[in-house]
């Protein structure tokens, strides 16, 4: 791995962790928290919100991941017993 990946990968790990910081979850709830953190440095999310510009993509993904971190999940988006 050449050092600008090497790089990157150390700087979108602590972007992830910046976003995870103030939300104390654990369980399903930790990863679905997990996962909104990962689509929010993924660079085809931010080029699918690239026509928003960057400060309306960063509020958005942002309410993404605390979205994901709220305690209470609708019945029908929880993960079902077959996955």
């Amino acid at each position: 791995m050449g050092q600008i990946e090497q790089g990157m990968g150390n700087y979108f790990r602590a972007v992830q962790a910046v976003l995870l910081e103030p939300i104390r979850a654990r369980g399903l709830r930790r990863e679905r928290v997990e996962a909104a953190a990962r689509a929010a440095v993924d660079f085809h999310v931010w080029r699918a919100l690239a026509p928003l510009g960057d400060s309306e993509a960063a509020e958005l993904t942002a309410r993404l991941v605390e979205l994901a971190g709220q305690e209470q999940v609708s019945p029908t988006h929880r993960r079902s017993a077959s996955r």
